[in-house]
This record gives C-alpha cells, structure tokens and sequence, in this order.
C-alpha cells in the first residue's frame, strides 16, 4: 500500500508541473513503427506502381507459354518473344513463388495480413531465385522457369484436348470422304438404271422395225 501511495504521489506531482506520465512512454514505444511506418509507405507508392503494370493474359497466351515451356522455352528472354504484352509484374502472378515485401509493413497495418489471390493459377516456378528477389522485381533475359504442378495438370489437359480435337478431324474427314462415295454410288447406279431402262427402249423399238 505504501508503495503505491508514493507512486500517486508522484504521479500527482507530476501533473502539478505540467507532465502526463503516458507521454513519456509514448514516444519510446511509437518512434520505431513511426519509422518502420514512414519507411513502408514509400515502399508501398513503388510496389503499387509496379503493381499497376501488370496485365491480364488470355488463356491462349497462357497455353502458348505452358506448352512452350514443356518444349524447352524457359527463359524469360523465349517467353516474352511468344507473349510481348509480358512484363515482370504480369508473371509475378502466375508464379508459385512471387517475390516477397523486402520492407515489411508495421505489424497493426492491413497489408501485415495480405493474402496473395489466384493461387489457382500458379501455373510457374522461379529456377533460381536471386538475393535480391523482392517487390518490385524485374525479371532477367536469363531467368529460367519450369512447369509448376499446377502447371504441368493444365498441360496434361491441353494434350488431352488436343487429341480428342485431332481424332474428332479424322472422324469427320472419314465421314465426308463415306458421304462423298456413298453419293458416288448412288449417282453411278442410276445411271445404270437409266442405261437399262434405254436398251430396253431401243429393244422394243428394233423389234417392230
């Protein structure tokens, strides 16, 4: 009890001139998040820029780039010949691994708790990554890239399609080629008939000749 009457005393002698006790533990506690916070709003302006350029790719470009990679096209180099509309931050989103905050956010800001989206489209895997692999990366001409398993189901799914497409164009080739001589037919037998139908004609018409 008497300990914490001299902690009020004190407290209230204090405030007599003219200082609050949390005042001076504030500062103390706010100056490194104030310049952790400082810090990672200039970050964040870069990483939001970066961000800004990325675009959309149609599934065909996606498909391009899988089925290229399985043929040895891995380089970013190969990738952005096939697809120029490509960037460094467009591939980010489609990587298993995409380069991560090199400057952290304060541990009460909303970006401390982000959650990448489209995970389901994770359709590439980073070789290589360098030391230097953070936001806002931009990739080399010799990176290298391989199929993710994401990936290399999706490939599996295009070959798939692209053999039920090829055996769909032999069926259908087969069957104009079946209609083409069954009209064939049809044409050379009734000229047959009309060829037996004539002689009959010229027959009965030599007889009473």
């Amino acid at each position: 009890m008497k300990e914490f009457d001299k902690i009020t005393k004190l407290s209230e002698s204090m405030k007599s001139i003219g200082i609050n006790a949390s005042n001076i533990a504030a500062p103390i506690w706010e100056l490194p998040y104030a310049k952790q916070e400082n810090e990672y709003k200039h970050y964040k302006e870069d990483i939001d820029k970066y961000h800004s350029q990325s675009v959309t790719l149609t599934n065909d470009e996606i498909n391009l780039l899988i089925m290229s990679i399985d043929n040895g096209y891995a380089t970013y180099k190969k990738l952005k010949e096939l697809v120029p509309r490509l960037n460094s931050p467009t591939l980010c989103e489609y990587l298993t691994c995409p380069p991560p905050f090199k400057i952290e956010p304060p541990p009460l800001s909303m970006d401390h708790y982000y959650i990448r989206p489209n995970t389901s489209f994770s359709f590439f895997t980073f070789s290589n990554p360098p030391n230097d692999y953070y936001l806002p990366y931009e990739f080399k001409d010799s990176d290298t890239f391989y199929l993710s398993t994401e990936g290399k189901n999706e490939l599996s799914n295009l070959k798939k399609q692209a053999s039920l497409d090829d055996i769909a164009e032999k069926n259908l080739n087969a069957a104009l080629r079946s209609a083409e001589s069954s009209a064939d037919a049809a044409k050379y037998a009734k000229i047959s008939i009309l060829v037996a139908v004539l002689s009959m004609v010229i027959s009965v018409v030599l007889h009473y000749i």
